[in-house]
């Protein structure tokens, strides 16, 4: 069953790939003659109404959707990835990667620290659902405590201190220490480069975080449950009054919360299958174990 979105908000996708077959304008030709408004264009960081089409330094081609939204937004991505597929010459290799822009509409200083703690709360379970070259050290999606560290030359227990700092901004922030614009600023010092698994120095521009852990892959099935979670993901955090520091030591409870929890069936089954495919037998039966406890 394929995953739907259940989302309101809107959302983009960058889909790295590299071809020796075709240059760009080919792959536009490819996917206007399916019917997919795309464009080629030389590199830019506009929002368009179309999909673009462009160079990337770190693996060759890049496609950038336009604006999407809802069940539509997720089966116009599908199609453009099912076309990119078919395509012989067109590939993916380490060196790519996935990147989802979710737009975040009503949040505040305060709901965005949330959705940055649970993502790095459950660091050890998204990485379980993704490839070895996407976990931890990859320096164009280096994990938030990873970058954290490499920042501020942190040693020690960086997670905790991370937590600390910001829970205090946090407070700063609630009881009018901080503005916004300061709460912001002070949160995109913690990591000091767009290059970690959750970007957030796009929000001043396009209103998005940006998630940058997923792999690269033209598996239309694998990018659209990534792009529903992260979607659901947004809109959990923008619920949740305080994310605690700590979890349980039950992968199975934690796996369920993550993946489960405010999610659908459909992702966490799929997900439950990725990490099953990358070895992490642990979590096997975490489906069963999340519709017992309703996390689903």
């Amino acid at each position: 069953m394929k995953a739907k979105m259940k989302s309101t908000r809107t959302f983009g996708v960058e889909i790295e790939f590299t071809s020796d077959s075709y240059n760009r304008e080919d792959i536009a030709s490819e996917l206007r003659h399916y019917g997919i408004d795309a464009e080629s264009q030389d590199y830019n960081h506009n929002t368009q109404r179309v999909w673009k089409v462009i160079t990337d330094s770190s693996c060759g081609y890049e496609i950038v959707s336009p604006v999407l939204k809802g069940n539509e937004g997720l089966e116009e991505t599908r199609k453009v990835l099912d076309i990119l597929n078919n395509m012989d010459g067109v590939k993916i290799d380490s060196h790519c990667g996935i990147h989802v822009h979710v737009h975040l509409e009503g949040y505040n200083p305060h709901n965005m620290i949330n959705l940055v703690k649970t993502y790095m709360k459950y660091q050890d379970e998204i990485n379980m659902v993704l490839p070895r070259s996407r976990r931890g050290t990859n320096r164009f999606c280096r994990d938030l405590v990873r970058a954290f560290q490499y920042s501020w030359g942190d040693t020690g227990n960086s997670y905790k201190k991370l937590f600390t700092k910001l829970s205090g901004i946090q407070t700063k922030w609630k009881n009018g220490t901080y503005t916004d614009r300061d709460a912001m600023y002070n949160l995109d010092r913690c990591f000091g480069t767009r290059y970690t698994t959750l970007n957030l120095e796009c929000y001043s521009r396009y209103g998005t975080v940006e998630f940058r852990q997923h792999s690269g892959s033209l598996n239309s099935e694998k990018v659209s449950t990534w792009i529903v979670f992260c979607s659901n993901l947004v809109d959990r955090c923008a619920k949740v009054k305080f994310v605690q520091e700590h979890k349980t030591e039950n992968v199975l409870h934690n796996f369920a919360n993550i993946f489960g929890e405010k999610q659908s069936r459909p992702v966490l089954k799929y997900l439950e299958s990725r990490a099953l495919h990358f070895g992490f037998n642990t979590i096997s039966g975490a489906y069963a174990h999340a519709t017992e406890m309703r996390r689903v």
